[in-house]
Formats: C-alpha cells, sequence, structure tokens
C-alpha cells in the first residue's frame, strides 16, 4: 500500500527527532517523487546534506529551490537562497549572474552592480560570456563611465572592432563634454589602436593633449593628422598652437599662412583674418603681414554685411513691418522657405524696399543665388549706401572675394619638427568660429523702431488680458511679443508673476498649438538671440514662466516646479537655482548628471552645455568653460553669441 504525502511527512518528522538524517533524507526523496516542485522539500533536503556534508546534493537542491523562486517571483527569497550558493560555490557564475538579477528586480541597485562586477571579473578569459552581464549593468547605470568602459573593453576582446571604436568615441566626446580631458584623451587614443588613422580621434586627442598643457604629446596625433590630410584647418590650427606654447613663434606663423591660405582657397573670410591675426601675433615687425591684417579686416566686414541691417531697408509703415518682421523672425528661426511665402504674399508692397531686402536675404539663406541677386537688382533707391551695400552683397554672394580687396595668400612649404623642449605648458583652447548665412538678429532695442513698435503692441495686449484674469490669452500675447524680442527680460518676469498668482493646471492646459516657437534657447540661464542656423525648441509656456519666476527671486518655488518636469530643461532651471544661492557645485553636479543622460539632439542640451560652461567659470574652472563654450558654438553655430563674447572677456580679466 503507498504511503500518503502526510504520513511521509510525520515519518521524517520523527526521524529527525531521532537525529536519524539519512533515514529521513530517504523519506523527503520518497515526497519529492510526489510533489517534484516543491520548494518547501528542495529546502528540507538541501538543509539535511548540508549537515551530512554533502556539499554537492545540498548545492543542487538549492539550485532547484531558487529556481522554482525566481519562477514564481519570489525574488526576494530567491536572493537569500543564492547567496548561500554563492558562499557553497563561490566559483559558479551563473549563480552569481542571477543573483545580480534578484538583487536587481527587488529594488538593491548598488548590491546589484557589485554582483555583475564580480561576474565580469570572473569571465576576464571568457568575453563573450561577460557581455550579457556588462549590458545588465550597463541598464542599472546609464549615465556612469566605468561600465561603459567595460563595454568597450569586452567588443574589442570579442573581435568586435568596428562597434569597440565607436563607444571609445563616444566615451572620449562625452568626457570632452563633461570637461574630463585626461579622459577625452585616454578614451579617443585608446579608439586610435583600433583605427589609428581616423581624423577625429586624432583631432580629438590632440585637443586633449593641448589642453592638458602637454604640446608635445599632442604632435604626436597631428603629425598623423597632418599626415592624413594636409589641408585639415582643425590640424593647422593646432599645430600652430603648438609651437606657440612651445615658444616656436616663426614656425606658428608659417603654419598659420598656410591656415590663412586654405581659409582663403575655402573663401572662409572670417577664419582668414583670425588665422592672419595670430600669425601676426608671432610676428609684429612684419609690416606685410600687418596691411595684409587689415585688408582682411575690411572685407570680412563686407562679407558679414546683410541688407536688411542697413537704414535704407527699414519698413516705411505698419503694413510692411508687420510683413517684414514675420518673415524675419521665421527665417531666423530656421524656416526661410516659410519666410519666402509670407513675403511672396505681400500684396500691395511686394515692390517695396524693406520687403525686397528681405526677400533678397531669405533666398540666399535658401542658397537661391541667382534669385537672390535678381531681387537685389530690382530695388529701387536712389541712396548711395544703398547702391554700395547691394553691390558689396552681389559680390559676396557671388564669391567675388577679390573684388572686395581681398589679399594674395602667402604660399609656404611647412614641416612638423619640433625643437625640444623640457618645459610643460598649459594653454587655453583657441575655438574656430564659422560663418554662416542667413537672416542675422535685426536690432530691436531702439523704441522708436517699427519691430519696437510691434513688440509694444504685443506687450501692451498681454497686460489688458492679464489684468482681465485671461492668464492663456496673457499668455499667448506674451509670447507673441517674445517674438519680436526674444531677450525682454520684463515679459518674462509677467510671465512668472501669472505663474506665481495662477494655478498651475490651468496654466498647462494652454494649447501648444496656440504657441509660436521663439527661440532655440530653453531658457533658465537668460538667453541671448540665436543664430538662423540653430534648432527650434518650441517652448511651452509652463517652462518660461519658470524663467519668469527665477527673474522674480521666487526661486523655491520655481526649484519645485523645475523638479517636478523631471527633465533636461528641468534640471537648468535647478542648478540656475542652486547658482544664485552660491551652491555652483550642487549646481553643477545636478546640470551634469541630467546630461550624462541624454543625447545631443535632446531638448534643451545647447541650454545644458551653457550652464556647464557658466558654473565652470564661476567655479575657476577657465580651461572647462573654455572647452564647453568651443563645443556649444560648434553644435549649435551663432547661440548665445553675445554672451559667449561677454563670459569670455570676463574670463581674461
Amino acid at each position: 500500500m503507498a504511503e500518503s504525502r502526510d504520513q511521509l511527512e510525520q515519518m521524517a518528522m520523527l526521524l529527525l527527532q531521532k537525529d536519524k538524517k539519512e533515514e529521513a533524507v530517504e523519506v523527503y526523496l520518497k515526497l519529492l517523487k510526489l510533489s517534484k516542485g516543491d520548494i518547501r522539500v528542495r529546502s528540507k533536503l538541501a538543509d539535511l546534506y548540508l549537515g551530512l556534508d554533502k556539499k554537492p546534493e545540498a548545492i543542487r537542491q538549492l539550485r532547484d529551490v531558487a529556481a522554482g523562486q525566481l519562477k514564481e517571483g519570489q525574488h526576494r527569497a530567491a536572493s537569500i537562497i543564492l547567496k548561500r550558493l554563492h558562499e557553497l560555490n563561490p566559483s559558479d557564475v551563473q549563480t552569481l549572474g542571477q543573483l545580480g538579477g534578484a538583487q536587481k528586480e527587488i529594488g538593491k541597485i548598488d548590491d546589484a552592480k557589485e554582483t555583475y562586477l564580480k561576474v565580469i571579473d570572473m569571465l576576464t578569459t571568457r568575453p563573450k560570456d561577460a557581455m550579457p552581464y556588462v549590458r545588465e549593468l550597463m541598464s542599472l547605470c546609464p549615465g556612469e563611465v566605468p561600465p561603459k568602459v567595460k563595454y568597450a573593453e569586452i567588443l574589442g576582446r570579442c573581435g568586435q572592432a568596428d562597434e569597440a571604436f565607436e563607444v571609445w568615441v563616444k566615451l572620449g566626446f562625452d568626457a570632452r563634454r563633461r570637461g574630463a580631458t585626461l579622459d577625452q584623451a585616454l578614451f579617443l587614443e585608446r579608439g586610435l589602436k583600433l583605427r589609428e588613422a581616423d581624423m577625429g580621434c586624432l583631432e580629438g586627442a590632440a585637443e586633449a593633449r593641448i589642453s592638458m598643457g602637454a604640446p608635445k604629446e599632442a604632435l604626436v596625433h597631428i603629425q598623423k593628422g597632418y599626415s592624413v590630410d594636409p589641408g585639415s584647418t582643425r590640424v593647422l590650427s593646432m599645430l600652430a598652437q603648438c609651437f606657440e606654447l612651445m615658444d616656436q613663434k616663426p614656425k606658428a606663423k608659417k603654419v598659420l599662412m598656410q591656415l590663412a591660405k586654405v581659409y582663403d582657397q575655402a573663401d572662409a573670410v572670417v577664419d582668414r583674418l583670425d588665422a592672419l591675426m595670430r600669425a601676426s601675433a608671432c610676428d609684429p615687425e612684419d609690416a606685410s603681414l600687418a596691411a595684409e591684417v587689415g585688408s582682411a579686416v575690411s572685407i570680412a566686414e563686407k562679407v558679414k554685411l546683410r541688407l536688411t541691417h542697413q537704414g535704407w531697408t527699414e519698413p516705411k509703415n505698419d503694413e510692411e513691418t508687420e510683413v517684414v518682421v514675420r518673415a524675419g523672425v521665421l527665417a531666423k528661426y530656421g524656416f526661410p522657405d516659410r519666410a519666402k511665402v509670407v513675403l511672396e504674399a505681400s500684396n500691395g508692397i511686394r515692390q517695396t524696399v524693406s520687403v525686397r531686402a528681405m526677400m533678397a536675404e531669405v533666398l540666399a539663406q535658401l542658397d537661391d543665388v541667382a534669385g537672390a541677386i535678381a531681387e537685389m537688382d530690382a530695388i529701387e533707391s536712389d541712396e548711395d549706401a544703398a547702391k554700395v551695400d547691394i553691390a558689396t552683397r552681389m559680390l559676396v554672394l557671388r564669391g567675388d572675394f577679390s573684388s572686395l580687396g581681398a589679399g594674395v595668400a602667402v604660399a609656404v612649404e611647412m614641416d612638423v619638427e619640433v625643437e625640444d623642449e623640457d618645459e610643460e605648458m598649459s594653454i587655453e583652447m583657441d575655438d574656430e568660429q564659422e560663418e554662416y548665412g542667413g537672416i542675422e538678429d535685426a536690432a530691436l532695442d531702439e523704441e522708436s523702431s517699427p519691430v519696437a513698435k510691434v513688440h509694444d503692441e504685443r506687450e501692451a495686449e498681454g497686460d489688458r488680458l492679464a489684468a482681465a484674469g485671461d492668464s492663456a490669452g496673457a499668455i499667448s500675447a506674451y509670447q507673441a511679443a517674445l517674438d519680436a524680442d526674444p531677450t525682454n527680460e520684463a515679459v518674462l518676469m509677467k510671465l512668472g508673476e501669472i505663474f506665481a498668482a495662477a494655478d498651475s493646471t490651468a496654466i498647462k492646459a494652454v494649447p501648444m498649438e496656440a504657441l509660436t516657437p521663439i527661440s532655440n534657447d530653453p531658457g533658465g540661464f537668460e538667453a541671448a538671440p540665436a543664430s538662423p542656423s540653430a534648432p527650434v525648441v518650441q517652448l511651452d509656456p509652463g517652462y518660461l514662466g519658470l524663467r519668469g519666476l527665477v527673474m522674480l527671486g521666487e526661486l523655491d518655488k520655481a526649484y519645485g516646479l523645475a523638479e517636478e518636469r523631471d527633465d533636461l530643461l528641468g534640471a537648468c532651471i535647478m542648478a540656475k537655482v542652486y547658482a544664485l544661492r552660491g551652491e555652483a557645485k550642487k549646481a553643477r553636479r545636478v546640470l551634469q548628471e541630467s546630461m550624462d543622460e541624454v543625447d545631443e539632439d535632446a531638448s534643451g542640451y545647447s541650454e545644458g552645455l551653457w550652464g556647464l560652461a557658466l558654473i565652470a567659470a564661476m567655479l575657476g574652472k577657465a580651461r572647462t568653460a573654455a572647452r564647453l563654450l568651443g563645443e556649444l558654438e560648434r553644435l549649435v553655430p551663432g547661440h548665445r553669441s553675445q554672451d559667449i563674447e561677454a563670459l569670455r572677456a570676463g574670463l581674461k580679466r
């Protein structure tokens, strides 16, 4: 007659009371046959085996117990069993990996990270087996660098050179963004071991070594870069910088003259001027070079000329003003095609000087040179200044710089030999500037100008609606005023007052489709006008309100609302609040952590870079600030140009 489960359990209990463990084991094995998935029975068997010093049998039972608990979602209980298993068999990678997963599920993230690191170290000679655990580790701490470094190393050991290279490069440029210069150099140099002729790595590694005050180490990368691409303006500029730092000014001058020649061939007039000025600083006694600089200054000013910035193109009445301002805003914020449509639909005033001048610049921004020149030809003005400006602008669009008085580039033969220097040097990076075409910011600061009139009317409408209690309407009106003057702090403060007094839920209900993108700047660190080539970021009224609250000094309220956003734009506001309270280090940490979690195309990324640069300057880290400003200029040309100029001027004092 077969024994029942209850009978077997009673028998096992009696045997245990008599300390007959061997016989009890046999009974529990019979119980296990009746219910193979019984975790309690397996756990009891494991204890008995351990008591009998039968470790392999105990381990086998505990593994089955842990597997059953994991299957049933009992991760906390499973983690206890898995820890016992690890103690019994420390070399068992699978058990340790399961323990990391269980710790992750119950929220013990630090323990899970430590466990995964142990697993990865145990699998050093088995990189393919380690890969899943590295990915798990990265998922636990996406913003941390060490897991990414391990990932790149394991990719390399797995023979995935291309994938490893991409990770090293990303690590290098992420380090550059954080201001971690040494990491930037080391990571990019690891990438160069996989692709020794990659120009991006060579240039980035050289830049880092220069920033560290090590021009000799930088020259190792620059020499390779020069052999790969002798015409690289960045390589030439850094090569000259190394010679300048090592006090080899004749060689620096020779390189800078070559750089000026390259820029001249590319019609990069403004950059050519910068190279010539640096060359002249190396040899102030060179009269012919000084004359060349003077000529370059003149031509650079002519290249930057825009018809829409000249007094003779100013709108003559309200109708012209409305069309020109609307088209100018669209063109400035990256919508020249829409600006063209607005201008073409301006019936009755299409032939006026102001509209034709705006159309010419819009067409130039759209790379329609023939159309832009035809539009200029059709402008009817008797003013001598207008004729000169039009002729100059036409020459620039045609690329006829010689007719503007460009100097003749000096051809030089170059080498990159370096004299021995014992002294290590430190530097501040000179970021290359680029000239971008299109409609630039108009002068909006004169109260008597037509643009100022439009702004005042919209601001007055916002005041009226705010007084009537129409918060949503007032916000829309104030934002329309910001279209005319994106930097008007008075309007931003009024938005802040609305947020301070109104129900936040009502404010959030304002329809987004009723709003116009007013800037590429997410705010938080008072914005300067943006470049027409910069990407547009549509700002919600809630965020504008937070900027206003900061200006009003309501820092606690601004911080609380920013914290609720849980995004990069919110972090910008939080960092601003900390900075205003004198906690610059805390501000940097908050903003840096948020920046580490996003990519370059994230909303507010450019504003985050500006915030980090400003905070670095406040902390006395001039080199870091300079690097971040350079990255901001390359990422979003023209963005915060006035602020950057002011900050750089302050850093020099």
